[in-house]
């Protein structure tokens, strides 16, 4: 082979080599880029998490409610200009609560990368820890509404004239009557039974005196507020005033959705406890009477209470809570009950205009209840009776 052969196959072989090379870089170069982490991605979109906060409060509600992003993201691209985005994260209803440990959940987005739009998002609680939680949190509230509860009977009797007052029982679930004067009315003080005590269907008075029936055992009051409802303040009696109207229901009230009833947060009494849907269990704090108001109007109260239920603040938007309060004869405690078919109907608040609906079309027990526009989602409607 002559010089200029030699040369040239000298540069060949250079020119391969470094066509070799120069491939190998790009193939590293093109698989570091690939291997971009996804939360440096997503950090890229901050609108995309701002979005997934924006619609988890809009559909969970709360006081004040924050939505916490874990780092653990997974990205793929699933199309030309689409990212799907995958984590997890806390929703806390009240971050100014102490007791709110938040619920965890999981996310599933996609995106548009260019302009960073929302194209679809799915969450789902975990509810295994969730339901833990809630049901500590639960038996603990009970626990001090009944601690509570015993303290303020302690008290309110300790200044009161004890012949007013009356203990009848229905203890082997039969009818039983009580000989006392109601001539000057009658009014449940306090239940002491599982069972729930209904006025007009397991207790009840005539002139001869009180009867009970189906278990109910409770303290009553005789003469001290003429047949109404009542509550105490500390010292004294404090009556609670009850609506001008007919009864028309007295019972249960119970979700579509989750088939659970409306229910006060741990049997409270209080001024101003909320409302939730439990596991319908004919409890005194779980039934409601519904008295009319007139003109297609009626106020809500409840049987263990004598309070009614109230659009907290008498805010309009979307989320606002729903409480028990003293009855006011206030807008925010008028409601209309509109048939929607099939037996169910909604709750509409006539002061805002939006319905009764359950938080997150949840189904769990304790999940809250709060007003939004009406959407025609079954947890927007409502039974009276039981499931």
């Amino acid at each position: 082979m002559n010089i200029d052969g030699i040369r040239t196959l000298i540069l060949t072989r250079r020119n391969n080599i470094t066509l070799f090379v120069f491939s190998l870089l790009l193939m590293i170069g093109f698989s570091a880029a690939s291997a971009t982490p996804a939360s440096a991605q997503f950090r890229k979109f901050p609108q995309l998490e701002n979005r997934i906060r924006e619609r988890i409060i809009r559909e969970q509600g709360g006081k004040n409610p924050e939505v916490r992003f874990n780092e653990n993201i997974n990205s793929t691209s699933i199309q030309k200009n689409e990212t799907r985005i995958i984590g997890s994260g806390t929703y806390l209803k009240d971050r100014n609560d102490r007791n709110d440990r938040g619920r965890n959940f999981n996310y599933d987005a996609v995106f548009e990368v260019r302009s960073g739009d929302l194209k679809k998002l799915t969450y789902s609680f975990t509810e295994e820890n969730n339901d833990r939680d809630r049901d500590r949190d639960h038996d603990r509230d009970h626990d001090r509404d009944h601690d509570h509860d015993r303290d303020r009977d302690r008290d309110r009797y300790r200044d009161r004239d004890r012949d007013q007052v009356i203990y009848c029982a229905s203890d082997d679930g039969r009818k039983r009557v009580c000989p006392i004067d109601t001539r000057g009315g009658v009014r449940l003080v306090q239940q002491k039974s599982d069972a729930a005590c209904i006025e007009g269907r397991t207790w009840g008075y005539t002139r001869d005196g009180i009867f009970v029936d189906r278990g109910c055992r409770a303290d009553f009051e005789v003469g001290g507020n003429r047949g109404g409802y009542g509550g105490y303040r500390p010292g004294g009696f404090d009556p609670i005033i009850k609506p001008n109207g007919r009864t028309v229901y007295s019972g249960a009230i119970v979700n579509r959705m989750s088939r659970k009833g409306l229910d006060v947060v741990g049997r409270s009494t209080r001024d101003g406890a909320n409302v939730q849907q439990y596991d319908y269990a004919d409890q005194a704090n779980q039934n409601w009477e519904i008295i009319d108001l007139g003109r297609g109007e009626v106020a809500i109260i409840n049987i263990n209470s004598g309070l009614a239920l109230t659009v907290q603040g008498g805010r309009d938007s979307n989320g606002t809570n729903v409480i028990q309060r003293r009855w006011g004869d206030r807008p925010q405690q008028r409601w209309r009950i509109e048939n929607v078919g099939d037996g169910f109907n909604r709750i509409v608040n006539v002061d805002t205009g939006k319905v009764l609906d359950v938080a997150g079309q949840s189904r769990d027990n304790g999940a809250n209840v709060q007003q939004w526009e009406y959407a025609n989602q079954d947890n927007q409607k409502w039974k009276l009776g039981r499931p």
